[in-house]
């Protein structure tokens, strides 16, 4: 992918500069771009690295990117359960700090976790309380998205593909 040059680039130049920020930051990058190439040990690996310089320089926000972006990996690797503990570690942290974008997309994904195990009522109230908080604010073009994301899953919950009924 072309991506990776360019982002191993710019981690070279932050471990020169001692940007540690940066560092963390673009280890998430990289993190994101080798789980989509399917290279889950890879990313988890980068993840990990970014969620230990984010602990270390107190960077809340890169540390619950870093959780998020883990339970992605988890997630799709079928391992839900991992992928559940690590966005309950994201929820908490951004409920304390009030972050309700964040929750509601946070929220969205565990969703989509119940749902890739066909655990649509539960899916559904997760689909159903990012949607709630979605309405609520967040600037427009995350609010559109995450309004979206939740409305889909909760249609798709709906739906129940295994032909079993919520309603």
């Amino acid at each position: 992918m072309q991506a990776i040059p360019f982002f191993e680039q710019a981690l070279t130049i932050a471990r020169e500069e001692g940007n540690r920020a940066g560092e963390g930051i673009t280890l998430n990058n990289l993190g994101i771009v080798y789980k989509e190439l399917g290279q889950y040990v890879k990313s988890t690996a980068l993840h990990e690295q970014a969620l230990v310089i984010a602990r270390a320089g107190g960077s809340r926000n890169t540390e619950y990117t870093s959780l998020g972006n883990l339970g992605r990996v988890y997630a799709a690797q079928g391992q839900y359960a991992q992928a559940l503990a690590f966005f309950e570690q994201v929820l908490v942290g951004v409920r304390e700090m009030g972050d309700r974008v964040i929750e509601s997309s946070i929220l969205n994904n565990m969703g989509s976790v119940y749902d890739e195990q066909g655990q649509y009522a539960q899916a559904r109230i997760f689909f159903e309380q990012a949607l709630t908080i979605a309405r609520e604010g967040g600037g427009p073009p995350r609010r559109r998205y995450v309004l979206g994301q939740a409305r889909a899953g909760i249609r798709g919950a709906r739906s129940i593909r295994a032909g079993a009924r919520l309603f």
